[in-house]
């Protein structure tokens, strides 16, 4: 979608969202604004990803709920309807709900619309054993303490028992097995492998150069600065006999040409 000039609004406030603001401005948009229905602190996009958007001048909205999409007679978007929003009591989990402030309508000029809800759990079949097995309140799996639900021998992890996560903390749960799971599972005489987690660390580039490098008018030409690396003969690469042909360029690279593929 084409959206070189005009005005994107996008609705949510997770890494998906991020990632649309991000690209949007990459893309030539004349303003990239979320929209979000609860306050700044609630956010649940990764804090990285919220304070880059922002250096690259995506802008947001906090404590404001869409209604509807409005549009002109000839079928385009020209603004959202929102409601302003206020904090309510904390929920289980200690987040705060929030609640609309009657007659706070408003209306924002957007041109182009993305919806960035994230996902529900998707619902099982209620038919079989499926039909056993209990789900809380979101319609997640309920499981015990060793991630067994209450349908014996079966078990559950991941977002169809978190909901929605990050995939660091759903890779981090699979690293930590259920012991009886892992009693019924293991091989004899062997151990199961998983591996270990680290954190790695990496530095961000100025937003400036950020904003630029996907589009390929504004970024820097790399194919002049590449290596050229030596291919073989015409009659070497164009064998009449198919399965006696293997590469066509020289194999092995350059010493020189590796640091400057390095560089790039």
């Amino acid at each position: 979608m084409d959206v070189r000039g005009k005005r994107v609004a996008v609705l949510g406030g997770g890494d998906t969202a991020m990632d649309v603001l991000r690209i949007a401005i990459r893309r030539g948009a004349a303003a990239a604004l979320c929209i979000y229905r609860r306050d700044e602190a609630s956010l649940p996009a990764d804090a990285e990803e919220y304070e880059d958007a922002r250096e690259e001048g995506a802008q947001f909205m906090f404590l404001s709920r869409p209604l509807a999409v409005l549009g002109n007679a000839a079928g385009e978007v020209t603004q959202v309807c929102c409601i302003r929003m206020e904090a309510g009591e904390p929920d289980p989990t200690g987040r705060r709900s929030v609640k609309p402030v009657a007659g706070s309508e408003f209306d924002v000029p957007a041109d182009v619309v993305f919806v960035a809800y994230g996902f529900t759990v998707p619902r099982l079949p209620d038919s079989d054993d499926f039909a056993k097995l209990s789900l809380d309140g979101r319609g997640c799996l309920q499981v015990d303490a060793n991630r067994m639900t209450n349908f014996p021998g079966v078990f559950a992890s991941g977002s169809i028992v978190r909901g929605p996560a990050f995939l660091s903390d759903v890779v981090r749960t699979r690293a930590k097995p259920p012991t009886p799971l892992m009693a019924t599972s293991k091989p004899a005489g062997r151990d199961p492998l998983f591996l270990p987690t680290r954190q790695i660390n990496t530095t961000s580039r100025p937003a400036g150069f950020r904003k630029c490098s996907f589009r390929p008018e504004g970024r820097p030409d790399y194919t002049k600065c590449r290596w050229a690396h030596p291919s073989l003969p015409p009659a070497a690469r164009c064998h009449p006999a198919p399965s006696l042909r293997t590469v066509d360029t020289v194999p092995g690279r350059h010493a020189l040409g590796a640091a400057v593929e390095h560089q790039r």
